[in-house]
């Protein structure tokens, strides 16, 4: 006897980073076995018993022999169930002699059950927008998983239920309909609105600077002022994402497996964790984002409070914000107090709070200004400049100079801090729709330093 073999096509994962891979089946005289070689890993291995039994289900010969999967190239990790249904036709088009031509211009996902039918999938978006450039044929995936694959408008979804309907449509004996869809943007749930806050201008206005410059924000205030629920509405004053922005947010959604019968997420992500996550839950990758922080002045949570005594010594509240070290508070470019809002506030109807809306435009306005003036470099915000750059863009008054260096030396500012504050008061001069830095936009920015000026 000769040996047999085929090869289909499918896409593996790496985090977010997709790669071809081609299943390669070598089916060869000799006592039944079926090993999966190409550093599979565990989920890859197992496929041997989910793969045999959904072919016999489905009513085909499951071959006698000496069966070898090589999942090329073998040095990229294989993770998942994905490679369940190519490996399965492979098997079977090396078994009956398909046409190799069948075989060519098609590309595989799906994980198999017991039963042949088959199931959704993790992570297809990336994959798809990796291949709709590289591989213009067919694309043959879980029906669980054909909205999803018609996001990416490029390419040809053939979503298949079941091992049979895969086989047949390949066979050309059942030819399943190209799946076709508009799909329209997801919108990520609300999460309220800065008019639902009462009092708090300076926070709010802090915050608007934020949104507007990409700059990192600490909030310092006692239980209940408003910390949480300033922070959580941050993300309805954030400009609209850009469809390079969209993509990778949606990419890591699919991951997740979050994404298979939702459009694309257009909203940008806000994330809350509890404070007992683990650096690595928290961190993670290197990766850019932006940081809004909140923390209780003192352990008791009303220090320099006028509405309640606060219990702890000056030792306890040393000790309790040294926790927080000069570097990382450096690293913070505005630190905002954050009082408890009186009665009368809280009373008051008459006046109207500004919406998310009311902000949002002049943030998408400063940004608009940031994006014209850093067009032909890698920046996109304010808090994105360094060295050579922040002496070209924040050129200051005398002015200013003079207030600036009186605030260096009396609060003892380390150079990090001096130049995130000549990243503020760029922003706060973009919000003003001034080209350069005045006295009163550094006075802006010192005032955002609250944990310099103790």
């Amino acid at each position: 006897m000769i040996n047999l073999f085929a090869t289909v096509k499918s896409c593996g994962l790496l985090g977010l980073e997709a790669n071809l891979i081609e299943v390669e089946v070598n089916i060869s005289p000799g006592l039944p076995a079926f090993e999966v070689v190409g550093l599979p890993d565990t989920a890859v291995r197992e496929a041997k018993e989910r793969v045999k039994a959904a072919i016999i289900n489905s009513g085909f010969n499951f071959p006698s022999q000496r069966i070898i999967v090589n999942l090329a190239p073998a040095d990229l990790k294989k993770e998942g169930p994905i490679y369940d249904l190519p490996i399965a036709l492979a098997i079977l088009a090396a078994t009956n002699n398909w046409p190799k031509e069948l075989l060519e211009d098609i590309i595989v996902w799906g994980e198999l059950s017991l039963d042949g039918r088959v199931r959704g999938i993790n992570g297809l978006l990336p994959m798809l927008i990796h291949l709709k450039d590289k591989e213009k044929g067919s694309y043959i995936l879980p029906d669980a998983n054909k909205e999803e694959g018609a996001l990416v408008k490029e390419i040809k979804v053939y979503p298949v239920k079941n091992l049979k309907e895969g086989v047949y449509h390949i066979l050309k004996k059942q030819v399943i309909e190209q799946f076709k869809a508009n799909i329209p943007l997801e919108e990520i749930k609300n999460p309220g609105d800065f008019s639902e806050v009462k009092g708090q201008k300076v926070a709010k206005r802090a915050l608007e600077i934020a949104a507007a410059g990409g700059h990192n924000i600490l909030l310092i205030g006692p239980p209940g002022s408003g910390k949480s629920m300033l922070a959580k509405r941050f993300s309805t004053i954030l400009p609209p994402l850009n469809y390079e922005e969209i993509l990778e947010v949606s990419k890591i959604y699919s991951v997740a497996g979050l994404l298979r019968k939702r459009g694309l997420i257009k909203n940008r992500p806000f994330r809350a964790p509890h404070h007992t996550i683990s650096y690595a839950g928290l961190i993670g990758g290197g990766t850019d984002f932006q940081l809004i922080a909140a923390m209780n002045p003192c352990p008791c949570g009303f220090y320099r409070s006028m509405n309640i005594e606060c219990t702890c010594s000056m030792g306890v509240v040393e000790k309790y914000r040294n926790k927080i070290s000069g570097p990382l508070l450096d690293r913070l470019d505005l630190h905002i107090e954050v009082p408890p809002v009186n009665f009368e506030e809280l009373m008051n109807n008459n006046i109207k709070e500004e919406s998310s809306k009311t902000i949002l435009q002049r943030v998408i306005k400063a940004r608009e200004v940031q994006k014209k003036r850093y067009k032909y470099l890698n920046i996109k915000e304010n808090s994105q400049l360094t060295g050579k750059y922040i002496e070209r863009y924040c050129k200051i008054s005398d002015d200013a100079k003079k207030l600036l260096e009186g605030a260096f030396y009396n609060l003892g500012l380390s150079a990090r801090a001096y130049d995130k504050i000549l990243k503020v008061a760029r922003t706060i001069a973009d919000l003003g729709e001034k080209e350069n830095i005045d006295v009163n936009h550094i006075a802006e920015a010192i005032q955002y330093r609250s944990l310099d000026l103790k």
